[in-house]
C-alpha cells in the first residue's frame, strides 16, 4: 500500500500532518492525492487501485433495483462459474424465490425487522 504520512511546515512553529496516497500500476504512478486523514487516504487508494486493475464494470446499486435484478446478477457472476451439477442444485431455490419476491426492492427486505 502506498499511503505515506508527511509533515508540512506551515509557519514558524506550525506543522500540518497530511497523508499522500499513490497508486502504482506496473511500476508507474497513475494517481496521486493528498488527504488530511489516514482512513480517507486508505479508502481512496483501495478504490482507485481496484478501479484501475479490474475496471469499473460493476453496476452501482440504485433505488430502482429489484430483488430479481440482484438474483440475475448473482446468476451471472457466481452460478455461471459453477459445475453443471451444482448449478442445478442452486437454480431450484432461486426459482422459488423469484416466484414470490421478484418485484420487491432489496431495501424493503432489510428494513422488515
Amino acid at each position: 500500500m502506498s499511503v505515506r504520512k508527511r509533515v508540512r511546515k506551515c509557519g514558524l512553529n506550525k506543522k500540518q500532518i497530511v497523508y499522500d496516497a499513490e497508486v502504482f500500476i506496473r511500476g508507474f504512478r497513475v494517481e496521486y492525492k493528498t488527504f488530511e486523514s489516514r482512513i480517507e487516504a486508505e479508502l481512496w487508494h483501495r478504490d482507485t487501485k481496484r478501479r484501475f486493475l479490474y475496471g469499473d464494470n460493476r453496476p452501482n446499486p440504485s433505488e430502482k433495483m429489484t430483488f430479481k435484478d440482484v438474483v440475475v446478477s448473482y446468476r451471472e457472476q457466481h452460478i455461471a462459474r459453477l459445475k453443471p451439477v451444482t448449478q442445478q442444485s442452486k437454480e431450484k431455490p432461486i426459482e422459488y424465490l423469484l416466484s414470490g419476491v421478484a418485484p420487491v426492492k432489496p431495501d424493503s427486505l432489510a428494513s422488515g425487522y
